[in-house]
């Protein structure tokens, strides 16, 4: 299993629910690719504009064969409507324990 944590700044006017939102449509295909749970956040201490998205996954190498596929881009342009595209941070980790989160 692994862990990927996505680090994403909301463009001006968008916020938690929208990003939320987005996520409601995306996680089919999410799942599809292997995911297992997610969990967001935010850190109000810090910036609220800034969200973090945690996936647990079953196989990393499907997970960025699954991103690159050309059917993709609508689910890239929905999620450039709320956040910035230029500013994502990302972390991986592995061997994560398949334990159920926060969904």
């Amino acid at each position: 299993m692994f862990q990927i944590t996505y680090k994403s700044f909301l463009k001006e006017n968008k916020n938690l629910s929208d990003y939320k939102a987005w996520l409601r449509e995306a996680w089919p295909v999410y799942q599809e690719w292997g995911a297992v749970s997610f969990e967001i956040w935010t850190d109000p201490a810090r910036n609220e504009n800034i969200v973090y998205c945690k996936y647990i996954i079953r196989d990393l190498r499907r997970w960025n064969r699954m991103a690159m596929k050309n059917n993709t881009a609508p689910l890239v342009h929905a999620l450039n409507d709320v956040i910035d595209g230029q500013r994502i941070g990302i972390t991986i980790r592995a061997d994560c324990p398949d334990k159920p989160m926060n969904q």
